[in-house]
């Protein structure tokens, strides 16, 4: 079977890219679509990372062709677990949450942002991982500490106190960000009596406000959401 094919909207075949591996066709064969998300863009290249391998493919043309091998440690999945050899995702994988079966990569000039995940029975884990393409390295971002005791993914916002930050565009340059919001709680004084946010999330609101330079962001916008009771 292929590893890839790339269809348009009315379901005409544009491109068949054969697989690289060579395996004893099971009775089922699996086949997903493949989200846009799973692949990328580096300047003038096309990228594109199947869900249940380690390796960052190159569209070169008709071939595909392996561009950086993606080493997760601990959390890398076992070699025989790969859907080739008739594994179920959902079966099969959904009883070890703890491995990271798929993720998706932003490129950046020295560094790959990768965001991965499991299939595990309850949806698993999310983690996040900055490839060194200079050094060849994975490393790990321990997820950052909110509230004193949640744990979220991303990078720790050590500037401003406010939530983790995580990379979710790349920029014209090759450089990742996300947009963020900010809370004023000058404007919005609700925000402190509100007795039931937390303590921390308080203080965290109140050092962004007054750390924040108007001239630091050309976009500033404020906004209080309205329950309907």
């Amino acid at each position: 079977p292929n590893r890839l094919v790339i269809q348009n909207f009315r379901g005409d075949t544009l491109q068949k890219f054969p697989n690289y591996l060579k395996f004893e066709r099971p009775k089922t064969t699996i086949s997903n679509s493949a989200l846009v998300s799973k692949f990328s863009r580096y300047k003038d290249e096309i990228y594109y990372k199947f869900p249940y391998s380690d390796t960052v493919f190159l569209i070169n043309g008709s071939k595909l062709e392996p561009r950086y091998i993606i080493d997760l440690g601990k959390f890398k999945r076992p070699d025989d677990w790969i859907p080739e050899k008739g594994l179920q995702p959902v079966a099969d994988y959904s009883k070890h949450g703890f491995y990271q079966f798929s993720f998706e990569v932003q490129e950046m000039d020295k560094y790959l942002y990768i965001n991965a995940f499991s299939t595990g029975r309850f949806g698993g884990h999310t983690r996040s991982f900055l490839y060194d393409k200079s050094i060849d390295s994975t490393i790990f971002i321990k997820p950052a500490k909110v509230m004193d005791k949640v744990y979220v993914n991303g990078f720790e916002n050590d500037f401003d106190g406010g939530q983790p930050l995580m990379p979710e565009w790349i920029s014209s340059k090759y450089t990742i960000g996300r947009l963020t919001y900010i809370n004023s709680i000058t404007q919005y004084p609700d925000i402190i009596k509100d007795k039931y946010k937390s303590k921390t999330i308080r203080n965290q609101l109140i050092n962004i406000v007054k750390n924040h330079d108007i001239d630091d962001n050309p976009v500033l916008i404020v906004a209080k959401h309205r329950v309907d009771k």
